[in-house]
């Protein structure tokens, strides 16, 4: 499948950055304010914030305020699917994965 303009490159962009994608499964588990996203993944609330902006602009997270807090949920419509099928795949061929010499950065993570 090409995509266009190169749109699919820069969706895995955005979810091969690790606090964003510690944010997205953060919120798989439920809507939460930016301090319950900090205490879930423990980053600082600035970091936060800054990839939950970029994860907003993309569509990949909506917010809605309650009272003074902003509350983030996940667009399920569009990116759960993403994220189910990666887990899917990496159950099946996490080993594989982890032992791609092609893929450097991969020996240096803590796969779950």
């Amino acid at each position: 499948m090409k995509s266009e303009n190169g749109v699919n490159v820069l969706i895995f962009k955005v979810l091969s950055n690790e606090v964003r994608l510690a944010i997205i499964e953060a919120l798989l588990k439920a809507p939460m304010d930016v301090n319950e996203i900090c205490g879930e993944i423990h980053e600082e609330q600035p970091r936060v914030s800054h990839e939950l902006r970029c994860l907003a602009v993309c569509g990949f997270v909506h917010s809605e305020r309650k009272g003074k807090k902003m509350i983030y949920g996940l667009n399920k419509d569009t990116i759960t699917p993403i994220i189910d099928a990666a887990n899917k795949h990496a159950k099946i061929f996490g080993d594989k994965i982890r032992d791609c010499e092609m893929l450097s950065d991969v020996r240096k993570m803590t796969i779950k």
